[in-house]
């Protein structure tokens, strides 16, 4: 953060107005410049992240892509996603000089929201990284059902083709024991003839 020189508040009595408005002006200027600071540090390592420039333009680009599905599994999406485009958009202003540094613009609760959304990336708690995490989970769990639906399947087929061979062996016996009996009535007929004709040569 940049220093700021309090000792031009000296100049005037401590308790007196113009003190008082001067400590509140040189605080607005210290809250404008750490928000740009701390916009910095967001800003770098979203560029490590996406590999270019404008890291948090692209990360919040890659949010409203998939915000619907991001409102579903992230808890928290669109204050995430609100937060990153108010911090952008007062960085911005500054930057661009539409809103001086001496006015009180930037608030405590943005460079909060900045650190701690740096915190979430860096410990990839950040939407993005869990909407990433979801999507792979949900990958898996269908990988998952695929695999079994074809085991059953295969389960399936298997079982059928058991059924199968059974019912044809079933079917087979009374047509091997058909073939039998007509063989063994054969055999019998054949002997009766034989000895008929053996005992009329006789």
């Amino acid at each position: 953060m940049l220093d700021t020189d309090y000792s031009l508040c000296y100049n005037y009595p401590e308790n007196s107005a113009k003190a008082l408005f001067r400590r509140i002006i040189l605080n607005c200027k210290d809250t404008n410049y750490e928000l740009i600071e701390k916009f910095g540090s967001l800003e770098k390592i979203c560029n490590q992240i996406y590999g270019e420039k404008h890291g948090v333009t692209a990360y919040i680009d890659d949010m409203t892509k998939n915000d619907d599905f991001g409102e579903v599994y992230v808890c928290g999406w669109s204050d995430f996603l609100q937060g990153l485009k108010d911090v952008r958009h007062k960085r911005n202003q500054l930057s661009h000089g539409d809103v001086p540094f001496s006015s009180d613009y930037a608030q405590k609760d943005d460079l909060k929201f900045i650190d701690d959304f740096h915190e979430l990336i860096l410990t990839q708690n950040d939407p993005l990284t869990i909407l990433r995490k979801e999507h792979e989970r949900h990958l898996k769990e269908a990988e998952k059902k695929i695999k079994e639906q074809k085991a059953n399947k295969e389960k399936q087929k298997a079982t059928e083709r058991q059924h199968s061979k059974k019912a044809n062996q079933t079917k087979e016996k009374p047509i091997m024991s058909k073939k039998i009996s007509a063989a063994i009535w054969i055999v019998i007929a054949a002997a009766f003839i034989a000895l008929i004709c053996f005992l009329g040569f006789r």
